[in-house]
């Protein structure tokens, strides 16, 4: 999910005194992205997008609780590349956790190539 890092995610029942992850057995995750194109760089496409997301990891199936959804929001580009499109996005917790080690960074950058959906 943008906004948080890898195995960041998680309610308190799976979430170690660091903020990392046991692992979970259930995951809620809804977004929506918005892509607005915006040039033509060497011929390829760039597009700008805004995106909403929100979800979470629990135990377990039983615990889904959809009032425990985390918010992330953000913006990002996409870029037609000739290997296929080059994601950069930025996103943004709208709930920072303190945990009793650690604080959750209020942001994340996320690269990767190919689409997720």
């Amino acid at each position: 999910m943008r906004g948080f890092q890898q195995d960041r995610l998680g309610e308190s029942e799976i979430l170690t005194d660091a903020g990392l992850s046991n692992g979970g057995n259930a995951m809620m995750y809804f977004n929506a992205e918005l892509r607005m194109a915006t040039a033509r760089p060497f011929n390829r496409n760039l597009t700008t997008v805004v995106f909403a997301d929100a979800g979470n990891v629990f135990d377990r199936v039983g615990q889904l609780d959809f009032g425990r959804l985390r918010p992330a929001a953000g913006f990002g580009f996409r870029y037609d590349s000739p290997l296929g499109p080059l994601r950069v996005d930025l996103g943004f917790k709208l709930d920072k956790y303190i945990f009793p080690k650690a604080i959750e960074r209020r942001w994340e950058i996320h690269i990767s190539l190919f689409e997720v959906f």
